[in-house]
């Protein structure tokens, strides 16, 4: 029984390890900057989850963790420039 939490422990470990990656290119504030972390570990438990559901992935639930990981990081970046630049347009209209 606990060896079927091992791959989403692994893959929640490279999620990490991404994550810091992302935090040490990140150039925003702390709390922004801290988000990584989550994102990149949730979004490995995801791609894990995804493929230990599809027959044919099952052996790749580490590849599969680390791009879940490495997209919802790059999502979470380009959202958070939306609506940074979202916020700047209308900064600029007041004033």
């Amino acid at each position: 029984m606990p060896m079927n939490a091992l791959p989403y422990f692994l893959s929640s470990l490279f999620g990490w390890a991404v994550g810091h990656v992302s935090n040490l290119l990140d150039r925003h504030s702390n709390l922004l900057r801290l988000l990584n972390y989550p994102i990149g570990i949730l979004g490995a438990a995801l791609g894990t989850m995804l493929s230990q559901s599809l027959q044919n992935l099952q052996n790749k639930f580490l590849f599969i963790g680390i791009a879940g990981s490495v997209c919802a990081l790059l999502l979470y970046r380009l959202m958070r420039r939306l609506l940074v630049r979202e916020d700047l347009a209308s900064n600029f209209e007041r004033v």
